[in-house]
């Protein structure tokens, strides 16, 4: 809806992983409050950006990505200029400016790698300066959610009304994180001390153990802002991309693995494991290529791990896509690995279900279960072994005489599981209800809201 003095508004600072955006997207529907555009400076990183997730475009290079030149796609720098909250201070009209080498922000980029948070600085001094001296009243806000870590560089002295905090993995790296960020770890940890409410949107182990301890009765399970494509955006597969990766490794088949590659303590995504499951495979004759995210922290040591088992004549890398094109090279894929390290599941298992390719991924524990009532509709994996007894399952399934039933079949699963669980009229009606009562004054907050949510539009379908 459009701005409405008269109904509570909700501020939404930092974007960690886009959250913000799709989020802002989903409370745009609301007729009980307002959202306010997102407090960050995306234009910057081309990940969170909202041409990320709604325009066409071939990354042209993993550089491109940590410093987009928006001017080489107009579509995707007018729609991002168009999601600006303070278009005078961020606004873009060519390309991104470079970091110069003078000035407070060069000092705190400088020192980056040395002074613990100074990453937080930066982000402070160079997206939310103006913001913070321009305007009192664009923090006035009944609700603000904080998304992360970046929120910490975006806090202001001005800040109003309720704090809510949207975790993304955050709570483990606060719990766990490097030593090097414990002064960043130690201001979102005091975020999420004084956050009425925190939505808890990866259910592993660790994420509840945390949320119990740092803000006990204040914590909410909650689904991964997600917004359907677009009608018109429908996605076709990239055969041509395909058959050159194929024809390139000398294979039959073609495995996404998309995620990030990271198998670190505090950061797994568990991309060792499926690698060992990879060499596994070609050990057996299975005739498969891997295409891999050239992104992430643990790149050169998988690039190693792969060479020193000769795997690399069989292995494509490719720079992090946005959604739209990242959707036509799934559908292109036979089957699509994520991650293997937790037991929750992000943003990039809703991208899979919403294209309908068979999927392998970490499953959700007893406990997490036992709070969303659900289970996830992917062939549940943790190890090697189950990895390469999935992969061998659904490639035989996939080349076999009942194939179009089967893929099909799985496709149909999916997509029903996402609109049943993750529909955006879910997490509305989450926020609807819980923002209400902390204006009213409750605090008592309900673990098994997103379930209760679930059963109630299952009841109200006819």
């Amino acid at each position: 809806m459009a701005e409405d003095p008269s109904c509570p508004s909700i501020a939404h600072v930092g974007n960690t992983a886009n959250n913000a955006f799709y989020n802002h997207l989903i409370l745009m529907r609301s007729s009980k409050f307002t959202s306010l555009l997102p407090i960050e400076g995306f234009i910057r990183h081309a990940i969170s950006s909202p041409a990320w997730e709604m325009v066409n475009f071939i990354v042209p290079s993993e550089q491109w990505v940590k410093a987009p030149e928006w001017q080489d796609f107009p579509e995707a720098l007018e729609l991002n200029n168009s999601y600006l909250r303070f278009k005078s201070a961020h606004e873009i009209t060519g390309p991104v400016p470079k970091p110069t080498g003078n000035g407070v922000s060069h000092f705190a980029r400088t020192i980056g790698g040395k002074i613990p948070g100074a990453k937080s600085i930066r982000s402070l001094v160079r997206t939310q300066f103006w913001d913070l001296i321009r305007t009192r009243e664009s923090h006035d806000s009944s609700i603000r959610i904080l998304y992360g870590a970046e929120s910490i560089g975006h806090a202001s002295p001005y800040a109003k009304g309720i704090s809510v905090a949207l975790e993304h993995g955050t709570l483990r790296w606060f719990a766990d994180g490097p030593r090097n960020q414990r002064w960043t770890r130690r201001g979102y940890g005091r975020a999420l001390a004084s956050a009425s409410l925190i939505w808890l949107t990866n259910l592993d182990q660790r994420s509840l153990e945390v949320a119990e301890d740092v803000a006990p009765n204040r914590w909410v399970p909650f689904p991964h802002p997600y917004v359907p494509m677009l009608r018109n955006q429908t996605v076709q597969p990239d055969l041509l991309w395909r058959s050159s990766i194929l024809e390139q490794t000398g294979s039959e088949f073609l495995i996404m693995m998309p995620s990030s590659i990271n198998w670190s303590s505090n950061h797994n995504k568990g991309t060792l494991v499926a690698l060992e499951a990879f060499g596994q495979l070609r050990s057996q004759r299975v005739p498969v290529a891997l295409q891999l995210s050239n992104w992430g922290l643990d790149i050169p040591k998988a690039r190693a791990w792969i060479e020193s088992r000769g795997l690399q004549h069989y292995v494509v890398w490719d720079h992090p896509q946005p959604r739209i094109n990242l959707a036509r090279r799934m559908a292109s894929a036979d089957l699509v690995w994520d991650q293997f390290g937790l037991s929750a599941f992000g943003a990039l298992a809703l991208r899979v279900c919403e294209v309908g390719v068979p999927l392998i991924s970490s499953p959700l524990s007893s406990d997490a279960v036992g709070i969303v009532g659900f289970q996830v509709p992917w062939y549940p994996a943790s190890t090697a072994q189950d990895i390469v007894h999935w992969t061998k399952r659904i490639i035989e399934s996939r080349s076999g005489p009942d194939a179009s039933r089967f893929t099909e079949s799985y496709r149909r699963r999916a997509q029903a599981w996402l609109a049943e669980t993750h529909a955006p009229r879910i997490a509305q009606s989450l926020q609807e209800e819980a923002y209400s009562a902390l204006l009213g004054g409750e605090t008592q907050l309900r673990t098994d809201s997103w379930k209760n949510t679930i059963h109630k539009f299952k009841l109200e379908s006819p």
